[in-house]
């Protein structure tokens, strides 16, 4: 898109220069012999042109937003990270207890099950 943009900003610069020079709109043939001049290497060129304006924005965008989003990042994270820690293993916690009361109420032992596949002592 950038880069038919680009075309299209030089085809009315061309087109400018027409009327600036002879006081008149360019004519079908003329339109068409100048799309006749974007040669495969010209377009590339714009394409090119276009990748790099596109960089650039980004760039700058990334440069611009780089110290809030350092900051945002920094900024109460080891708290917030063991916050979220302690709660998520709370919850697994009364998870599996949870779990457990409920085998129990149906009347499986856990405990024996697990005793099984233990390998003998001695």
């Amino acid at each position: 898109m950038i880069a038919y943009g680009l075309y299209k900003v030089a085809k009315r610069e061309w087109a400018k220069g027409i009327w600036e020079t002879e006081g008149r709109k360019p004519t079908d043939d003329e339109l068409n012999a100048y799309a006749r001049t974007w040669t495969p290497s010209r377009l590339e060129g714009l394409q090119d042109q276009a990748d790099s304006s596109l960089a650039g924005f980004a760039n700058t965008a990334v440069a611009a937003a780089a110290p809030a989003i350092r900051e945002d990042a920094l900024r109460g994270t080891t708290g917030q990270a063991i916050r979220t820690s302690v709660i998520a293993n709370g919850v697994y916690t009364l998870i599996l207890i949870l779990v457990a009361v409920i085998l129990y109420l149906a009347g499986i032992d856990i405990v024996g099950f697990v005793q099984k596949f233990r390998p003998p002592n001695g």
